[in-house]
């Protein structure tokens, strides 16, 4: 008689535990030790510093002028790493194709970030690609990039550009 009533009064326990469960809401989050969930801000928190930690891909257009005159406008993603490396790919509006990628390093406190592209063609000039910046400061200035050109014979032409950028809204 006993072990007929334990089959109903286990099932019963293990339905009202699931029906309790189900009522706390989608899940039950564990806490299971180690580092906290997320990037920590640096000790000096600056817009520059939250942004470079919180957001490590997007998609922006690059407008270089050459003095006041616009050479040509780009569609870049920007790849960040935590370690510190920076991944971008520069695709040209008409057709879509990459044009050329540049890496280089970029200081996850100040945002200011350095990158090279080899075979790096902005509008007739083709060449290797150094490009200076910093991101998502308070008031953003305009980044600057020096080319040299590989057609310009033995005494190598450089051209500097200033790059005005746009964030594309994702």
């Amino acid at each position: 008689m006993k072990k007929r009533l334990l089959l109903p009064l286990f099932l019963f326990s293990v339905l009202f535990i699931f029906a309790l469960v189900s009522c706390l809401g989608p899940g039950i989050i564990t806490e299971i030790g180690g580092e906290e969930p997320g990037p920590v801000p640096t000790p000096v928190s600056t817009p520059t510093s939250w942004y470079i930690q919180n957001v490590f891909a997007g998609d922006w257009s690059y407008q270089f002028f050459s003095g006041n005159e616009a050479v040509q406008t780009f569609k870049v993603t920007h790849q960040v790493f935590n370690n510190g490396q920076i991944h971008l790919k520069f695709i040209d509006l008409k057709t879509g194709f990459t044009t050329f990628n540049a890496d280089g390093v970029i200081d996850m406190n100040t945002g200011k970030f350095f990158a090279q592209g080899n075979l790096a063609k902005v509008g007739d000039v083709d060449g290797d690609i150094e490009l200076y910046g910093q991101f998502a400061t308070d008031t953003i200035s305009d980044y600057t990039a020096d080319q040299e050109d590989f057609f310009s014979g033995e005494d190598k032409t450089v051209y500097k550009y200033t790059i005005q950028t746009i964030r594309y809204h994702q």
